[in-house]
């Protein structure tokens, strides 16, 4: 990759990060929830919402982020239907996590850490060309 090409990224990456910051980010599980708080960004398990525990604030845009599956299509169905059931005001938005995943190549939320953290040290001029894909991977 280029390096015009990886600030681009980087950019886009970053700015997707911290829209993700200033809203309520509604995750699948404790990993995703680890993952983004490392990020700094506070999310809470879908659990939570379905089972009308906690609401999120309907002035602040609600960000699902889950997986790039099927499981993950059902339970933002589920989290949709149950804020929704909540109130109606609220602003739900799902493409900006599915834009983040497709970016760098990921199909679930726990693989974001390592790839970001490569994108952030590109502007130091390290691992330009690294395949992010290979590389980010979660074992175990």
């Amino acid at each position: 990759m280029n390096r015009q090409a990886a600030e681009w990224r980087k950019r886009k990456v970053e700015q997707i990060l911290e829209l993700l910051k200033g809203g309520t980010v509604i995750v699948e599980g404790r990993h995703d929830i680890r993952v983004l708080s490392m990020l700094g960004i506070r999310a809470i398990p879908y659990e939570r919402i379905v089972n009308m525990k906690e609401a999120p604030d309907p002035n602040e845009t609600v960000y699902i982020m889950v997986d790039s599956d099927k499981g993950g299509d059902q339970k933002s169905e589920k989290i949709m239907d149950a804020l929704l059931t909540i109130d109606k005001r609220y602003t739900i938005n799902s493409d900006v996590s599915k834009k983040l995943l497709k970016m760098l190549n990921l199909t679930s939320v726990e693989q974001l850490t390592r790839p970001i953290e490569e994108i952030r040290e590109n502007e130091k001029g390290r691992y330009y060309g690294k395949n992010l894909s290979r590389d980010s991977k979660v074992h175990g």
